[in-house]
């Protein structure tokens, strides 16, 4: 009976720490190789209390964390550009180096006349690239916004030269 017991009591644990490790180590294989990480910045588990993918995030906690990382770092601007249904916030999250997102107006003309047949533009090599991240569109399907979480972090937060470079060379929007 006891064997038995102990045998339960393991099956009930592994099941339920099981889905919460992997989701640690989820965030630990998708983070490791951006490293380091400003500490000024809070990582979506220390914002949220959880590790992401732990339980489904709710769509205020999300817009709150991506508020966060627009008012902690130079990297980021947030934007709402509509309303849910139900009057939940739409929010843009653009994310690049502190000069790109002061030039803003400049890249987009430049952007411009790379599609208006009348210029002959060739300074591709020289404007930052735009890049939209669309991680959902289902409010029941969890794994984009967790993912749009970790990646608004890498970008704003890592202080890796790859992340740095790629800041510099695009502007994304989260």
């Amino acid at each position: 009976i006891n064997l038995m017991k102990t045998l339960k009591l393991f099956v009930v644990t592994t099941v339920l720490i099981s889905p919460m490790m992997g989701s640690v180590l989820a965030q630990d294989y998708f983070l490791k190789n951006q490293a380091p990480f400003d500490t000024t910045i809070p990582s979506p588990e220390t914002f949220l209390g959880y590790p992401i993918g732990a339980q489904h995030t709710r769509h205020d906690q999300i817009v709150t964390y991506l508020y966060k990382l627009a008012e902690l770092s130079d990297r980021a601007s947030i934007k709402v550009y509509g309303k849910t249904h139900e009057q939940r916030k739409l929010v843009m999250l653009t994310v690049s180096s502190p000069a790109n997102l002061k030039n803003l107006s400049t890249i987009k003309a430049s952007h411009l006349q790379f599609v208006d047949p009348k210029q002959q533009p060739t300074n591709y090599e020289s404007v930052p690239i735009f890049i939209q991240l669309g991680y959902n569109v289902h409010g029941n399907e969890p794994s984009g916004a967790e993912a749009a979480m970790l990646t608004a972090y890498t970008l704003v937060a890592s202080t890796s030269l790859e992340v740095k470079k790629y800041i510099e060379n695009a502007v994304i929007f989260i």
